[in-house]
């Protein structure tokens, strides 16, 4: 599977772009310069956003769904870079091994050959909201409304 399988013809890595800066903007406002507040009414703030600027009807579990993934991502990301015989090409933004490396993490992590020859395009903001961080809504069902997630 790889890491961009959640792309469809709806969503897309630009609207992940832009979900990333709406998080970091709102974090920021909310004095919470680094990181995700985790709660519920944040990503429901952030649904409404999101879903009117691109005319969509997401609900709030996609979009905790869509920072999970996120945080996959840059997870995945961080672990090719300390990666023995791994290389980051900075200037290019680009991952360089060998033939070799790449076959052996393929064996361990296959998702991770989306990066082969490829950089993250996102990176600062990611590791603005995911450094050292664990994503988790812990009890977000609890607090859920039980009839719908509308803002």
């Amino acid at each position: 599977m790889s890491v961009f399988s959640l792309y469809d013809n709806v969503w897309t890595e630009a609207m992940d772009a832009k979900l990333m800066e709406l998080v970091i903007t709102e974090s920021d406002s909310k004095g919470n310069p680094k990181g995700i507040p985790k709660t519920w009414d944040f990503v429901v703030s952030v649904k409404g956003k999101i879903n009117a600027q691109f005319n969509m009807t997401k609900d709030v579990h996609f979009y905790i769904l869509k920072l999970e993934y996120l945080e996959e991502r840059y997870h995945l990301w961080v672990s090719l870079l300390r990666e023995q015989g791994v290389f980051w090409d900075k200037f290019t933004n680009i991952l360089r091994a060998t033939d070799e490396t790449w076959r052996s993490i393929q064996e361990v992590r296959s998702a991770a050959m989306v990066y082969r020859n490829r950089g993250e395009p996102h990176y600062a903001a990611l590791a603005k909201l995911f450094h050292d961080k664990v994503f988790e809504y812990l009890d977000y069902e609890d607090e859920s409304p039980c009839s719908d997630d509308s803002d």
